[in-house]
């Protein structure tokens, strides 16, 4: 079998600061469906059953809020999480941009 040619030193970084950045941003969610479980007042292991339906941040966060106002949340608070949401969603944007555009497409392999 042919031996593979080495990446440059700048491609392995590259995927390297993708790595980092998935791994972040699953490690957020991961707070999220765990704080989720809290408010909710169920075991992980039942939240799981239904935080891991949620794709996106969008909708993990719009259950984790609903669950905190049920808790009669004053109106700052709530403003408060509105603004929270905000960020995490241009948070969500450059993460997508970061991983998607600009990982070269002769990078992609998909393997069965």
């Amino acid at each position: 079998m042919p031996k593979k040619p080495s990446r440059p030193a700048a491609v392995k970084s590259h995927h390297a600061a993708i790595g980092k950045v998935v791994a972040a941003w699953s490690y957020f969610e991961a707070v999220v469906d765990t704080w989720s479980s809290h408010f909710a007042n169920i075991s992980p292991e039942i939240s799981v059953c239904f935080t891991s339906q949620m794709i996106g941040h969008r909708p993990k966060m719009n259950a984790l809020f609903s669950l905190i106002r049920i808790k009669d949340v004053d109106a700052k608070d709530s403003k408060r999480l509105n603004q929270i949401l905000e960020k995490t969603t241009g948070l969500a944007e450059q993460r997508n941009r970061i991983i998607q555009a600009l990982l070269p497409k002769h990078e992609v392999i998909i393997s069965l």
